[in-house]
């Protein structure tokens, strides 16, 4: 309950742009996850997945990318590759390589426009309000600005 906690304020923080303020609570929220259900359950998933998102608004895509990709394993192991949560995170792979630009741009931009497709279209209909919608269509907008 205490690590659910932390995490919700932690997000809370990140919405607000308090990244700072946020770090430390994720990183706790995580540390105690891991220590609690291990490294590989899917509750310490969006942990991982939640960190990810935060270096990545910090501007630390290279801490960012292993994150992610550490979450799509944990979702894809435990949900299989048409989960939600799996095709939200496969979509999260791609946002550091899209911001970092150069050879990797097309391949993030590609996985990232796919899951918004799988993500949008039934049987998951996330509607254009959906966190997730709003999240990985941010990385594809700022990556054009």
């Amino acid at each position: 309950a205490v690590a659910r906690l932390m995490n919700q304020c932690a997000e809370l923080l990140y919405e607000l742009a308090r990244y700072d303020e946020a770090e430390p609570l994720i990183h706790r929220a995580l540390e105690i996850r891991e220590a609690a259900l291990g490294p590989d359950h899917p509750v310490t998933g969006e942990s991982v997945n939640n960190l990810a998102y935060l270096l990545k608004a910090k501007g630390d895509l290279d801490g960012a990318e292993p994150l992610c990709r550490r979450a799509l394993e944990i979702f894809e192991a435990a949900h299989g590759p048409d989960h939600a949560l799996t095709v939200y995170s496969r979509g999260c792979v791609g946002g550091p390589q899209l911001m970092r630009g150069g050879d990797t741009a097309s391949e993030g931009r590609a996985a990232i426009e796919e899951a918004l497709r799988v993500l949008q279209a039934p049987p998951h209909s996330l509607p254009d309000s959906h966190r997730w919608v709003v999240r990985l269509g941010g990385w594809l907008a700022s990556s054009t600005a």
